[in-house]
Protein backbone atom coordinates (compact mmCIF):
# COMPACT_ATOMS: atom_id res chain seq x y z
CA UNK A 1 0.00 0.00 0.00
CA UNK A 2 3.05 2.31 0.80
CA UNK A 3 3.53 4.62 -2.36
CA UNK A 4 7.14 4.19 -4.19
CA UNK A 5 7.83 7.84 -3.49
CA UNK A 6 8.12 7.29 0.35
CA UNK A 7 10.90 9.38 1.99
CA UNK A 8 11.49 6.93 4.74
CA UNK A 9 9.23 4.34 6.49
CA UNK A 10 9.28 3.19 9.81
CA UNK A 11 7.84 -0.17 10.75
CA UNK A 12 7.12 -2.10 14.50
CA UNK A 13 5.57 -5.42 14.52
CA UNK A 14 3.74 -4.44 17.67
CA UNK A 15 1.80 -0.88 17.61
CA UNK A 16 0.86 -1.34 21.59
CA UNK A 17 4.47 -2.02 22.48
CA UNK A 18 6.05 -0.35 19.67
CA UNK A 19 4.01 3.53 21.34
CA UNK A 20 4.57 2.17 24.54
CA UNK A 21 8.33 1.70 24.35
CA UNK A 22 9.01 5.44 22.65
CA UNK A 23 6.22 7.45 24.09
CA UNK A 24 8.12 6.08 27.86
CA UNK A 25 11.78 6.86 26.76
CA UNK A 26 13.98 9.84 27.96
CA UNK A 27 15.28 9.90 23.64
CA UNK A 28 11.78 10.38 22.49
CA UNK A 29 10.81 13.00 24.95
CA UNK A 30 14.47 15.32 24.16
CA UNK A 31 13.56 14.80 20.64
CA UNK A 32 10.33 16.35 21.45
CA UNK A 33 11.36 19.39 22.62
CA UNK A 34 13.67 19.94 18.90
CA UNK A 35 11.14 22.19 16.58
CA UNK A 36 11.67 20.31 13.37
CA UNK A 37 9.87 17.28 15.76
CA UNK A 38 6.56 19.49 15.98
CA UNK A 39 4.59 17.70 13.41
CA UNK A 40 5.60 14.60 15.19
CA UNK A 41 4.26 15.19 18.17
CA UNK A 42 1.07 16.61 16.89
CA UNK A 43 0.83 13.08 15.29
CA UNK A 44 1.73 11.27 18.71
CA UNK A 45 -0.63 13.62 21.00
CA UNK A 46 -3.03 12.57 18.66
CA UNK A 47 -2.44 8.70 18.26
CA UNK A 48 -2.08 9.17 22.32
CA UNK A 49 -5.72 10.84 23.01
CA UNK A 50 -7.21 8.11 20.81
CA UNK A 51 -5.62 5.14 22.14
CA UNK A 52 -5.84 5.86 25.43
CA UNK A 53 -9.07 4.22 27.70
CA UNK A 54 -10.43 3.42 24.20
CA UNK A 55 -11.71 0.00 24.29
CA UNK A 56 -13.32 -0.65 20.70
CA UNK A 57 -9.98 1.18 19.29
CA UNK A 58 -8.03 -1.34 21.68
CA UNK A 59 -9.93 -4.24 20.25
CA UNK A 60 -9.09 -3.12 16.54
CA UNK A 61 -4.96 -2.00 16.89
CA UNK A 62 -4.32 -4.03 20.05
CA UNK A 63 -0.81 -5.86 18.94
CA UNK A 64 -0.70 -5.06 15.49
CA UNK A 65 2.07 -4.38 13.00
CA UNK A 66 2.23 -0.72 11.91
CA UNK A 67 3.97 1.11 8.88
CA UNK A 68 4.32 4.69 9.13
CA UNK A 69 5.44 6.26 5.79
CA UNK A 70 6.78 9.97 4.94
CA UNK A 71 6.05 11.41 1.53
CA UNK A 72 6.54 14.93 0.14
CA UNK A 73 3.09 16.74 -0.43
CA UNK A 74 4.49 20.18 -1.67
CA UNK A 75 7.52 21.29 -2.97
CA UNK A 76 8.18 22.65 0.95
CA UNK A 77 5.67 19.97 2.98
CA UNK A 78 5.56 16.28 3.47
CA UNK A 79 3.10 14.15 5.74
CA UNK A 80 2.71 10.51 6.99
CA UNK A 81 0.66 7.87 6.11
CA UNK A 82 -0.03 5.25 8.95
CA UNK A 83 -0.91 1.50 7.41
CA UNK A 84 -2.12 -0.66 10.35
CA UNK A 85 -2.38 -4.97 9.28
CA UNK A 86 -5.41 -5.51 11.00
CA UNK A 87 -5.12 -9.52 10.44
CA UNK A 88 -8.67 -9.87 9.61
CA UNK A 89 -11.01 -7.68 7.94
CA UNK A 90 -13.79 -9.08 10.05
CA UNK A 91 -11.70 -7.50 13.27
CA UNK A 92 -13.08 -3.74 11.55
CA UNK A 93 -16.07 -4.49 10.54
CA UNK A 94 -17.62 -5.71 13.44
CA UNK A 95 -16.17 -2.44 15.36
CA UNK A 96 -16.35 0.87 12.78
CA UNK A 97 -19.20 1.82 13.54
CA UNK A 98 -18.50 1.93 17.15
CA UNK A 99 -15.22 3.44 17.03
CA UNK A 100 -16.49 6.03 14.25
CA UNK A 101 -19.52 6.39 17.65
CA UNK A 102 -16.73 7.47 20.05
CA UNK A 103 -14.49 9.89 18.27
CA UNK A 104 -15.60 12.99 19.93
CA UNK A 105 -15.22 16.82 18.55
CA UNK A 106 -15.31 15.47 14.85
CA UNK A 107 -17.79 15.32 12.38
CA UNK A 108 -17.43 12.38 10.35
CA UNK A 109 -17.95 12.10 6.84
CA UNK A 110 -18.10 8.90 4.05
CA UNK A 111 -16.60 9.50 0.17
CA UNK A 112 -16.36 7.44 -2.68
CA UNK A 113 -12.34 7.18 -4.63
CA UNK A 114 -12.54 5.10 -7.69
CA UNK A 115 -14.18 1.88 -5.49
CA UNK A 116 -12.89 3.12 -2.20
CA UNK A 117 -14.56 4.35 0.69
CA UNK A 118 -13.13 7.39 2.26
CA UNK A 119 -13.92 8.64 5.70
CA UNK A 120 -13.05 11.85 6.54
CA UNK A 121 -12.86 13.01 10.24
CA UNK A 122 -13.33 16.78 10.33
CA UNK A 123 -12.51 18.62 13.54
CA UNK A 124 -15.67 20.70 14.38
CA UNK A 125 -13.53 23.81 15.62
CA UNK A 126 -11.33 23.52 12.58
CA UNK A 127 -13.05 22.18 9.73
CA UNK A 128 -9.44 22.58 7.42
CA UNK A 129 -8.16 19.96 10.02
CA UNK A 130 -8.80 16.96 8.52
CA UNK A 131 -8.03 12.82 9.15
CA UNK A 132 -8.41 10.29 6.02
CA UNK A 133 -8.45 6.94 6.96
CA UNK A 134 -9.77 3.85 4.67
CA UNK A 135 -9.49 0.05 4.54
CA UNK A 136 -7.95 -2.27 1.94
CA UNK A 137 -8.35 -5.69 2.77
CA UNK A 138 -7.20 -6.29 6.00
CA UNK A 139 -5.38 -2.81 5.81
CA UNK A 140 -6.69 0.07 8.00
CA UNK A 141 -4.97 3.34 6.33
CA UNK A 142 -5.05 7.09 7.67
CA UNK A 143 -3.21 10.10 6.87
CA UNK A 144 -3.77 13.79 7.60
CA UNK A 145 -3.71 14.74 3.72
CA UNK A 146 -6.41 14.35 1.25
CA UNK A 147 -4.03 14.06 -1.96
CA UNK A 148 -1.92 11.28 -0.41
CA UNK A 149 -4.37 9.02 0.29
CA UNK A 150 -6.11 9.22 -2.99
CA UNK A 151 -2.40 8.69 -3.98
CA UNK A 152 -2.41 5.47 -2.33
CA UNK A 153 -5.28 3.89 -3.55
CA UNK A 154 -3.96 4.97 -7.03
CA UNK A 155 -1.14 2.85 -6.26
CA UNK A 156 -2.61 -0.06 -4.23
CA UNK A 157 -2.03 -2.74 -6.85
CA UNK A 158 1.39 -1.66 -7.94
CA UNK A 159 3.31 -3.48 -5.54
CA UNK A 160 6.60 -1.50 -5.83
CA UNK A 161 8.05 -2.47 -2.83
CA UNK A 162 7.18 -5.83 -2.81
CA UNK A 163 8.74 -6.25 -6.94
CA UNK A 164 11.99 -4.30 -6.09
CA UNK A 165 14.66 -6.64 -6.08
CA UNK A 166 17.14 -4.18 -3.85
CA UNK A 167 14.84 -3.47 -2.04
CA UNK A 168 14.28 -7.09 -0.96
CA UNK A 169 17.83 -7.64 -0.83
CA UNK A 170 18.62 -5.78 1.92
CA UNK A 171 15.23 -6.04 4.31
CA UNK A 172 16.31 -9.98 3.85
CA UNK A 173 19.01 -8.90 6.14
CA UNK A 174 16.98 -7.57 9.44
CA UNK A 175 16.31 -9.39 12.27
CA UNK A 176 12.98 -10.61 12.72
CA UNK A 177 13.06 -9.94 16.57
CA UNK A 178 13.18 -6.33 16.41
CA UNK A 179 10.38 -4.06 17.83
CA UNK A 180 11.19 -1.41 15.08
CA UNK A 181 12.66 -1.09 11.60
CA UNK A 182 13.64 2.25 9.46
CA UNK A 183 13.85 2.34 5.74
CA UNK A 184 15.24 5.26 3.45
CA UNK A 185 14.75 5.93 0.25
CA UNK A 186 17.29 7.80 -1.34
CA UNK A 187 15.65 8.87 -4.30
CA UNK A 188 13.04 11.29 -2.46
CA UNK A 189 16.55 12.85 -0.12
CA UNK A 190 17.17 15.76 -2.41
CA UNK A 191 13.50 16.86 -2.16
CA UNK A 192 13.33 16.15 1.57
CA UNK A 193 16.59 17.91 2.64
CA UNK A 194 15.08 21.23 0.67
CA UNK A 195 12.83 21.67 3.05
CA UNK A 196 15.53 22.27 5.89
CA UNK A 197 18.42 23.59 4.13
CA UNK A 198 18.54 25.50 0.74
CA UNK A 199 21.70 24.75 -1.75
CA UNK A 200 22.09 21.14 -0.71
CA UNK A 201 21.74 19.16 -4.16
CA UNK A 202 25.40 19.48 -4.82
CA UNK A 203 25.80 16.42 -1.83
CA UNK A 204 22.00 15.39 -2.59
CA UNK A 205 21.78 14.59 -5.67
CA UNK A 206 25.11 12.39 -5.98
CA UNK A 207 23.85 10.55 -2.96
CA UNK A 208 20.46 9.48 -4.47
CA UNK A 209 22.34 8.67 -7.75
CA UNK A 210 24.53 5.97 -5.67
CA UNK A 211 22.31 4.22 -3.06
CA UNK A 212 18.81 2.98 -3.79
CA UNK A 213 17.65 2.00 -0.30
CA UNK A 214 19.17 1.59 3.47
CA UNK A 215 17.16 -0.67 5.90
CA UNK A 216 18.17 -0.93 9.13
CA UNK A 217 16.83 -2.59 12.70
CA UNK A 218 16.18 0.04 15.50
CA UNK A 219 17.39 -0.26 19.07
CA UNK A 220 15.38 1.54 21.39
CA UNK A 221 16.77 1.65 25.03
CA UNK A 222 15.88 4.68 27.58
CA UNK A 223 19.06 7.25 26.81
CA UNK A 224 20.79 5.16 23.75
CA UNK A 225 18.69 5.11 20.23
CA UNK A 226 21.32 3.04 17.48
CA UNK A 227 20.48 1.99 14.24
CA UNK A 228 22.43 -1.48 12.47
CA UNK A 229 21.65 -2.25 8.69
CA UNK A 230 22.94 -2.23 5.42
CA UNK A 231 22.54 0.20 2.14
CA UNK A 232 21.86 -1.23 -1.07
CA UNK A 233 24.18 0.65 -3.67
CA UNK A 234 23.26 1.88 -7.18
CA UNK A 235 24.99 1.04 -10.12
CA UNK A 236 27.05 4.69 -10.89
CA UNK A 237 30.67 4.69 -9.57
CA UNK A 238 30.79 6.24 -6.47
CA UNK A 239 33.22 6.81 -3.05
CA UNK A 240 30.42 4.39 -1.44
CA UNK A 241 31.04 1.85 -4.38
CA UNK A 242 34.90 2.76 -3.72
CA UNK A 243 34.56 1.58 -0.05
CA UNK A 244 32.60 -1.42 -0.48
CA UNK A 245 35.74 -3.11 -1.98
CA UNK A 246 37.82 -2.37 0.60
CA UNK A 247 37.87 -4.26 4.09
CA UNK A 248 36.27 -1.77 6.75
CA UNK A 249 38.61 -0.19 9.50
CA UNK A 250 37.58 0.25 13.22
CA UNK A 251 36.18 3.39 13.92
CA UNK A 252 39.35 5.68 16.38
CA UNK A 253 38.10 9.55 16.70
CA UNK A 254 35.47 8.94 18.73
CA UNK A 255 37.41 8.38 21.84
CA UNK A 256 39.24 11.86 21.52
CA UNK A 257 36.31 13.98 19.98
CA UNK A 258 34.31 16.46 21.82
CA UNK A 259 31.16 15.52 24.04
CA UNK A 260 29.36 18.83 22.13
CA UNK A 261 29.89 17.24 18.75
CA UNK A 262 26.63 17.45 17.01
CA UNK A 263 27.75 15.21 13.74
CA UNK A 264 30.14 12.57 13.73
CA UNK A 265 31.03 11.03 10.08
CA UNK A 266 33.30 8.33 9.55
CA UNK A 267 35.31 6.83 6.94
CA UNK A 268 36.71 3.34 7.61
CA UNK A 269 39.10 1.45 5.75
CA UNK A 270 41.52 -1.14 6.75
CA UNK A 271 43.86 -0.22 3.71
CA UNK A 272 43.96 3.70 3.02
CA UNK A 273 45.74 3.24 -0.41
CA UNK A 274 43.96 0.28 -1.27
CA UNK A 275 40.12 2.57 -0.67
CA UNK A 276 41.91 5.49 -2.56
CA UNK A 277 42.98 3.06 -5.73
CA UNK A 278 39.37 1.61 -5.35
CA UNK A 279 37.87 5.54 -5.37
CA UNK A 280 40.35 6.31 -8.12
CA UNK A 281 38.97 3.39 -10.36
CA UNK A 282 35.64 4.32 -9.75
CA UNK A 283 35.88 8.22 -10.47
CA UNK A 284 37.73 7.20 -13.28
CA UNK A 285 35.04 5.50 -14.85
CA UNK A 286 33.52 7.63 -17.87
CA UNK A 287 35.71 10.56 -16.28
CA UNK A 288 39.38 9.37 -18.32
CA UNK A 289 39.74 13.11 -19.12
CA UNK A 290 39.33 14.45 -15.53
CA UNK A 291 41.56 11.48 -14.01
CA UNK A 292 44.73 12.77 -16.40
CA UNK A 293 43.73 16.40 -15.27
CA UNK A 294 43.89 15.25 -12.07
CA UNK A 295 47.34 13.49 -12.41
CA UNK A 296 48.74 16.53 -14.05
CA UNK A 297 48.08 18.47 -11.17
CA UNK A 298 49.06 16.04 -8.18
CA UNK A 299 52.59 16.20 -10.50
CA UNK A 300 52.47 20.16 -10.38
CA UNK A 301 51.92 20.10 -6.96
CA UNK A 302 54.33 17.81 -5.80
CA UNK A 303 57.21 19.75 -8.24
CA UNK A 304 56.48 23.24 -6.88
CA UNK A 305 56.07 22.67 -3.28
CA UNK A 306 58.93 20.09 -3.64
CA UNK A 307 56.48 17.74 -1.83
CA UNK A 308 55.22 13.54 -2.19
CA UNK A 309 51.97 13.44 -1.88
CA UNK A 310 52.28 9.68 -1.01
CA UNK A 311 55.23 9.43 1.02
CA UNK A 312 54.49 12.44 2.91
CA UNK A 313 50.71 12.36 3.26
CA UNK A 314 48.90 9.17 2.13
CA UNK A 315 50.94 6.41 3.57
CA UNK A 316 50.80 7.14 7.32
CA UNK A 317 46.80 6.98 6.89
CA UNK A 318 45.75 4.56 8.90
CA UNK A 319 41.65 3.50 9.61
CA UNK A 320 39.50 6.69 9.37
CA UNK A 321 39.00 9.90 8.03
CA UNK A 322 36.05 11.43 10.38
CA UNK A 323 34.50 14.70 9.96
CA UNK A 324 33.03 16.18 12.94
CA UNK A 325 30.71 19.16 13.39
CA UNK A 326 30.48 20.51 16.88
CA UNK A 327 27.33 21.72 18.55
CA UNK A 328 26.97 25.40 16.60
CA UNK A 329 27.24 28.50 19.38
CA UNK A 330 26.58 32.66 17.78
CA UNK A 331 29.53 32.91 15.85
CA UNK A 332 29.72 28.87 13.68
CA UNK A 333 30.41 29.43 10.18
CA UNK A 334 28.71 26.80 7.65
CA UNK A 335 32.23 25.41 6.46
CA UNK A 336 33.48 25.07 10.40
CA UNK A 337 34.13 21.17 10.58
CA UNK A 338 36.92 18.98 12.25
CA UNK A 339 38.57 16.98 9.97
CA UNK A 340 40.22 13.90 12.12
CA UNK A 341 42.79 11.34 10.29
CA UNK A 342 43.94 8.13 12.30
CA UNK A 343 47.64 6.97 11.92
CA UNK A 344 48.99 3.96 11.92
CA UNK A 345 52.70 5.50 12.98
CA UNK A 346 52.33 9.20 14.95
CA UNK A 347 55.46 9.70 13.91
CA UNK A 348 55.32 9.65 10.28
CA UNK A 349 52.62 11.92 10.22
CA UNK A 350 53.68 14.18 12.54
CA UNK A 351 57.39 14.69 10.14
CA UNK A 352 54.77 14.40 6.84
CA UNK A 353 52.59 16.63 7.73
CA UNK A 354 55.67 19.05 8.77
CA UNK A 355 57.32 18.63 5.67
CA UNK A 356 53.90 19.83 3.93
CA UNK A 357 53.51 22.97 5.82
CA UNK A 358 57.11 24.01 5.57
CA UNK A 359 57.17 23.58 1.61
CA UNK A 360 53.65 25.67 1.74
CA UNK A 361 54.83 28.15 3.58
CA UNK A 362 57.84 28.82 1.80
CA UNK A 363 56.45 28.51 -1.57
CA UNK A 364 53.06 30.49 -1.16
CA UNK A 365 51.35 32.92 1.34
CA UNK A 366 49.88 30.75 3.08
CA UNK A 367 50.53 30.56 6.95
CA UNK A 368 50.13 27.78 9.61
CA UNK A 369 48.85 28.10 13.15
CA UNK A 370 50.67 25.34 15.55
CA UNK A 371 48.88 25.42 19.14
CA UNK A 372 49.13 23.70 22.32
CA UNK A 373 46.26 22.49 23.80
CA UNK A 374 47.13 20.92 27.34
CA UNK A 375 49.33 17.91 25.67
CA UNK A 376 48.51 17.94 22.57
CA UNK A 377 49.94 19.76 20.00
Amino acid sequence: MVPEDAIFVIETSNLTDGWKAISESNIWNHLLKNPYFNDINEYAELLDDFLKDNKTVDLVLRNRPMLISAHMISAVDYDFLFVVDLQSAKTLSSAIDEVLGLVDGYDVKKRKYKKNEIIEFIDKEDPQSIIYFTVVDNLLVGTFTGQLMERTLDGRDVNYWENNEQYKLITDELSTRKLFKFYFNYRSLPGFVSIYAEDMEEYTVPMSKALTFSAFDVNLEDNKLSLDGCSALDSMPSYFSALSDVKPGEMHAYEIISDQTALYVSIGFKNYNMFFQSLVDQYGKGNAQDMEDYAGNVKTVEKWFDINVQKNFFDWIGEEIAFIKLRPISSSRLEDVIAVIHTNNINDAKAGMERITKQIRKRSPLKFDIIDYKTIK
